[in-house]
C-alpha cells in the first residue's frame, strides 16, 4: 500500500494524522502561506519543499528549523528498547509553514489624511500628501514569520500588506519631517 500524501487546499489550517508519513505543499503560486500541525505524529514523517518555497518547523512551540527546497525528515527519531521498538521523536507537537519565495506583492501606500507642517524656510503651515507603490517579496522566512505571522491562525496577502502599511505609516511623519529638514526642502 503507497503511503498517503498530503494534498489538501492550501493555505487551510490542517492538522497532519500519524500515518502520514510523506507532507508536502500541494497549493498555487498566489498562496503565500500554507500552515499545517500535528500532535501525534509518524517519526519517521518527511516533507517535500519545492523549490520555490521554504519550510518553517515549529517543535514544540520553541525550537524552529527552516529548510529550503528538497525532502527532509521532520524528526530526530531515537530508539528505545530492543530491536528499535520504542521509537520516539525529538517533539510533542509540531507546526509545519510553508512560506511561497517566489511571490511578488504590490502594495499601494499613501496618506489617509495630510500631514502637518511648517515650511522650514518661510515657516507658512503647509499640508503634505505622499502615495507610492512598493514592491515587496520574501527574503529570509524565517524573519518574516517571526516578525509578521507568529502564531496566527491563518495569514493573507491583505493582512500582510495591513500590516507593512501600518508600519511605513507609523513612521512617516518622523521620515517625512526629517527628510525635509536635512534637504531644507
Amino acid at each position: 500500500m503507497a503511503d498517503k500524501v498530503t494534498t489538501t487546499r492550501a493555505g487551510y489550517n490542517r492538522q497532519i494524522g500519524y500515518n502520514e508519513k510523506l507532507i508536502r505543499y500541494d497549493g498555487t503560486n498566489e498562496d503565500l502561506l500554507w500552515r499545517i500541525w500535528g500532535d501525534t505524529l509518524n517519526p519517521e514523517a518527511e516533507i517535500v519543499v519545492p523549490l520555490t518555497h521554504d519550510v518553517i518547523i515549529v517543535k514544540d512551540g520553541s525550537r524552529i528549523n527552516t529548510y529550503n527546497g528538497g525532502s527532509h525528515r521532520l524528526f530526530n527519531i531515537t530508539s528505545n528498547g530492543l530491536f528499535g521498538l520504542g521509537r520516539k521523536t525529538d517533539a510533542k507537537t509540531v507546526d509545519v509553514i510553508f512560506v511561497n519565495k517566489t511571490l511578488k506583492m504590490q502594495i499601494r501606500w499613501g496618506t489617509q489624511t495630510p500631514v502637518k507642517m511648517r515650511d522650514p524656510l518661510t515657516g507658512i503651515p503647509v499640508d503634505i500628501r505622499a502615495y507610492g507603490v512598493m514592491d515587496v517579496n520574501i527574503d529570509d522566512s524565517e524573519k518574516f514569520y517571526l516578525e509578521f505571522v507568529g502564531q496566527d491562525a491563518s495569514f493573507s496577502v491583505d493582512k500582510l500588506r495591513q500590516r507593512l502599511f501600518d508600519r511605513l505609516m507609523g513612521n512617516f511623519n518622523n521620515m517625512l519631517s526629517r527628510i525635509l529638514r536635512e534637504q531644507k526642502l
